[in-house]
């Protein structure tokens, strides 16, 4: 009967890897996760509006847009504020130092600052163009007028 013998590679102290359990970070608590996992809900509705929103209020410097498509971005501006307005409760909880700090919670802390700041700069855009809107129309009302005087 042979006996067989593993070979077993030893390596000298101090060289040795951890064990792959030890090498990944530690779970985040609960809260964080609970935290975390409502910041993506609103995250994903930005998701969603934002772009488009975005796309019509550069638009709106090149066309005039006509009273059903201010109603929507009227109504797509409602949103984002209010999605805005659930993003920055987030903050505050993020930056708080009893939570445990992650990876993950320091990426999500920053696309909420940078969403969040990007929902800020558009709406005070499209609000710039409506502040001015009243204004175009009537200038565009005097021209017409004029020109059909003239004539």
């Amino acid at each position: 009967m042979t006996r067989r013998l593993r070979r077993i590679a030893l390596t000298p102290p101090g060289t040795r890897e951890a064990p792959e359990v030890l090498k990944k970070p530690a779970a985040p608590d609960a809260r964080t996760t609970q935290l975390i996992q409502g910041i993506r809900r609103n995250l994903d509705q930005v998701a969603l509006d934002l772009p488009a929103f975005e796309a019509a209020v550069q638009g709106l410097a090149c066309t005039p847009p006509d009273d059903a498509t201010w109603r929507q971005l009227h109504a797509t501006a409602d949103r984002l504020q209010d999605v805005q307005r659930r993003l920055e409760v987030y903050i505050e909880p993020l930056t708080d130092p009893k939570l445990e700090s992650s990876r993950e919670k320091e990426v999500t802390l920053d696309e909420l600052m940078r969403v969040n700041e990007k929902i800020y700069v558009n709406i005070q855009q499209f609000q710039s163009f409506e502040r001015i809107r009243p204004g175009q129309e009537e200038v565009y009302t005097v021209y017409i007028v004029s020109r059909t005087i003239a004539v």
